[in-house]
């Protein structure tokens, strides 16, 4: 005879080679007298005779608390005796009467959602799963079958009433195929039982390869397109430095300028600055070419003390050449429709129509997206002021 299971107060349940189980009872003194009863109640009592007082006295009292009552929360339901609420309904199960189990009364338990694969009408839908409940009061009524473990899931996934199953040590495979009655979840102690539920209770993706596939390469797409369009925006964004670098030289001139700056100007590999303009050429050596940061300098970081007026292609300012020389520089604006047109024309028409009663065009400079037009400054104002008045050079501007 081998005795596997030991629960408490003493009785133990014991199996012998032909199958058959006992449950047997061993009191810790063989000297005492004991007495179990059950009350009219429903109440388990242990009773001890007590020699001196000549009569039973209570030693314990089941059930203490209400996890201890019969299914206490209905059919697949969970009683946690540290729980808030006590009852809660198994994975994969919710209230069977919602009003009542709000309110606390939680004895009509709890109803499956998802039905199984072979209760459904159609064959849609994964294979049936198990989901793990530890530290566990097995539920009562069990099929009990000699079969290791593995063997043991087998059989109750081939058995459309089988609803959990539990592989116990001495005892082995045990298989319930009605409701789960009577289970407890305790902290210390207890046995895993498997509970068998539909596969879409487990969120599992059950979408096809190739929905999934989709859905990866559209996340790629979408993280390149977002890596490309960062890059080009850090390539539009320019920000003035708060203090442009003083000139150096005397002179502001570039002896070549970089095609790779713009896509609107070229220079050939000698340095001469031939300005190329839709098939129009302009001669570099009457049109130099002035270096960005010297412009700067020149106009005090284009500072509103040297504005000298604004139209649709920007604004003017007033500036002085390392040298000493005073120019007007008009500067292409970066929100100007318009602007970089106006630019092509007038380098075009300008710098071909050098004229002594005309304002001198005396070159550009061009960096990333700023574009500038460097004249000769007039105090005493140019002939199209006399000719055309104030509104002339600022619209014009």
């Amino acid at each position: 005879m081998t005795a596997f299971t030991t629960y408490q107060y003493g009785f133990k349940v014991t199996r012998e080679s032909d199958g058959k189980f006992y449950f047997t009872y061993n009191p810790s003194n063989n000297s005492e007298l004991m007495r179990f009863q059950i009350t009219w109640n429903g109440f388990e009592e242990q009773k001890r005779w007590n020699e001196t007082a000549k009569k039973w006295q209570v030693m314990q009292l089941q059930p203490s608390e209400d996890c201890e009552t019969y299914n206490y929360c209905g059919n697949f339901g969970v009683c946690t005796p540290s729980g808030s609420p006590k009852c809660r309904c198994m994975e994969g199960f919710g209230p069977r009467h919602p009003d009542q189990w709000r309110l606390g009364n939680w004895s009509g338990g709890c109803e499956r959602r998802s039905p199984l694969q072979c209760q459904r009408s159609n064959s849609s839908g994964g294979e049936d799963g198990f989901k793990t409940l530890r530290s566990t009061k097995l539920p009562d009524f069990a099929d009990v079958q000699s079969i290791s473990s593995d063997p043991c899931r087998e059989m109750c996934l081939n058995n459309c009433s089988c609803k959990a199953y539990a592989y116990v040590s001495g005892i082995q495979c045990m298989i319930w195929n009605g409701d789960l009655i009577d289970v407890q979840h305790s902290v210390d102690g207890g046995n895993t039982l498997y509970i068998r539920l539909a596969d879409s209770e487990f969120g599992r993706s059950r979408m096809p390869t190739y929905v999934i596939i989709l859905i990866v390469l559209a996340g790629l797409a979408f993280l390149a397109i977002s890596i490309w369009l960062l890059w080009m925006l850090k390539r539009r964004l320019k920000v003035l430095p708060a203090a442009t670098p003083a000139c150096t030289s005397s002179k502001c001139e570039l002896p070549v300028y970089d095609p790779s700056k713009s896509k609107e100007f070229s220079t050939d590999a000698s340095g001469s600055t031939d300005l190329v303009i839709e098939g129009s050429q302009v001669n570099g050596s009457d049109l130099p070419m002035f270096n960005f940061n010297c412009i700067a300098a020149a106009t005090d970081n284009f500072s509103e003390e040297n504005k000298l007026g604004q139209g649709g292609f920007g604004l003017v300012y007033k500036g002085n050449l390392p040298g000493g020389e005073e120019v007007a520089v008009k500067r292409l604006s970066k929100i100007s429709g318009q602007g970089l047109q106006e630019f092509k024309n007038e380098i075009i028409l300008i710098a071909k129509l050098q004229h002594r009663n005309l304002v001198r065009l005396l070159g550009c400079s061009i960096q990333d997206d700023e574009k500038m037009l460097i004249y000769e400054y007039m105090p005493n104002k140019s002939l199209d002021y006399f000719l055309f008045g104030e509104f002339f050079f600022i619209s014009s501007a």
